[in-house]
């Protein structure tokens, strides 16, 4: 009987080990879905709607300065369409008061640029642009997950 035993318990480590090992894949994948969330020190220089600058406070005394960020979700209108300016107002309004923070899977577009979006006050920037009817298109694809 102990020794039925001693093959039942070498079996069952054998299997939890195996299965352990086999959701190493779905934590990589779960890893590559992190949200993180930063504190913006400064807003520098906005562009237009959905481009700025930023100072982001990364912790541990870490400071990103100047970075450029790429609003995700929404492509507002450009500077030179009829409704450019006012979008860029809109931004340039979200982003002089309150406490921001950044919102973004830590990823950057082919120039360079932060993808991200903008939280104040439980409401985030593309939400804002898109219901004020300052968006040329809603991407819900390239959302973050808030």
């Amino acid at each position: 009987m102990k020794k039925i035993y001693n093959v039942f318990i070498i079996f069952l480590c054998f299997f939890v080990f195996s299965v352990a090992a086999g959701e190493k894949t779905n934590v990589k994948l779960v890893r590559e879905n992190f949200i993180f969330r930063y504190p913006i020190i400064k807003i520098n220089r906005i562009y237009d709607g959905d481009t700025f600058w930023a100072d982001i406070d990364m912790g541990f005394n870490i400071v990103m300065s100047n970075e450029k960020i790429r609003v995700v979700g929404c492509d507002a209108y450009e500077l030179n369409d009829d409704k450019g300016p006012e979008a860029k107002l809109f931004t340039e309004i979200f982003l002089s008061t309150g406490t921001l923070t950044l919102v973004t899977q830590g990823n950057r577009d082919s120039f360079g640029r932060i993808l991200a979006t903008v939280e104040k006050n439980g409401k985030y920037l593309d939400d804002s642009l898109t219901e004020a009817n300052l968006v040329t298109g809603r991407f819900r694809d390239t959302d973050i997950i808030k």
